[in-house]
């Protein structure tokens, strides 16, 4: 009997509750589990199958924590304005220690976490929290004057950073700690059914979390579109003579198309992805006929708009050899491709990955000019 191997957010998503809780029961023994060589929690599916049911339908969904280390003059405040988002819990801002052991006990969702006085400690702090694997799921909302993507580099962050100013306002703050908790706690009741076949739908690289944490790295998902990639894209549309060319980044549950031609929109579910299986191969991947491929005949991209049919795609790599997406061409008419036409693919291809690694190293260089100017 297929009984696939998941991760702790997989369990969780099956369970109904949040990856922190997933991930206590799971160190509390209530879920058998092993770790991978790279120190990786997994669980059976059928075990979390088993404690759903013992569970039964009446047991509550366990409310997100929200963790708020700010400021006497600010701290109060925040902690009204997020009033009813979840558990809120004040930490002292000046015990940085204590602080890591509040919070790598209660595993929150989110972490609101000032700047101030005691920089130093806070961004030690902080980079402790970012290298612990159990804390994957925790979003850091940092109230300072730096950047995203300073915070990124600096930090080694490998989880979601959102940075605000610390006079941001009553409702700015709300908005912003709700939409992180809309993207980190999903309704269950759509996300149960979509997991569940994922696990079994496509494949998964052997190095998955490795690579998402490769994609959060670049800082593209979810970004305006940028010259550079869109002109990248509308020469392969123009070359391979295809009326779609998509820049696709495979996130934990979403394609994301960072530049696209002849496609308005700019994701779809990753279990529809047809990039899911470029990014598992060094070559092109090629569907000459989705419609007469077992893999691809029942996509809702190919029974319903746009009605794909034929299919090339070339992995996009970062500088350690992640395959963060895909550079792929999209007809609605089935047909082949020469071995010129590959090639010419998979070079532009790795221009795209050029790009994204030469971005990278410019987003370095110029966080590390400001780092050395304080």
């Amino acid at each position: 009997m297929d009984d696939p191997i998941i991760t702790p957010r997989e369990a969780a998503a099956l369970l109904g509750v949040s990856t922190r809780t997933a991930q206590t029961w799971i160190e509390q023994y209530a879920l058998e589990s092993w770790k991978t060589p790279g120190g990786h929690r997994r669980v059976r599916r059928s075990e979390v199958i088993s404690l759903r049911e013992r569970l039964g339908p009446s047991e509550p969904m366990r409310r997100p924590v929200v963790m708020v280390q700010v400021g006497k003059a600010n701290g109060a405040r925040i902690c009204e304005a997020l009033s009813g988002l979840g558990e809120v819990i004040a930490i002292d801002e000046g015990d940085p220690l204590s602080s890591l052991t509040i919070i790598g006990r209660t595993m929150p969702s989110v972490v609101v976490i000032e700047l101030g006085g005691t920089k130093r400690e806070q961004l030690a702090m902080l980079t402790h929290l970012f290298s612990d694997p159990l804390l994957g799921h925790m979003h850091v909302l940092l109230l300072g004057d730096m950047t995203a993507e300073q915070a990124v580099t600096q930090l080694a962050a490998d989880k979601q950073v959102t940075v605000a100013s610390p006079q941001s306002g009553n409702e700015e703050l709300r908005a912003i700690v709700e939409a992180i908790l809309g993207q980190s706690e999903p309704d269950p009741s759509k996300q149960i059914p979509a997991l569940s076949e994922s696990i079994r739908g496509y494949p998964v690289p052997a190095d998955e979390n490795e690579r998402l944490k490769a994609l959060n790295r670049t800082g593209l998902v979810d970004t305006p579109s940028e010259h550079a990639f869109d002109k990248i894209v509308q020469v392969a549309a123009n070359v391979l003579q295809t009326p779609i060319c998509l820049m696709s980044l495979l996130t934990y549950d979403r394609q994301w198309f960072k530049a696209q031609v002849g496609l308005t929109e700019r994701q779809t579910p990753r279990l529809w992805a047809f990039c899911n299986y470029t990014i598992v191969k060094n070559g092109v991947f090629v569907v000459e006929d989705a419609a007469a491929d077992d893999l691809f005949r029942g996509n809702p991209l190919v029974t319903g708009t746009p009605q794909i049919r034929f299919y090339a795609g070339a992995p996009i790599r970062d500088y350690a050899g992640y395959a963060l997406g895909s550079l792929c061409v999209i007809d609605n008419k089935p047909r082949q491709i020469s071995k010129e036409q590959r090639a010419t693919l998979k070079t532009l291809a790795e221009l795209t990955s050029d790009r994204i690694n030469l971005r990278m190293r410019e987003r370095q260089l110029a966080a590390k000019a400001v780092s050395d100017t304080k």
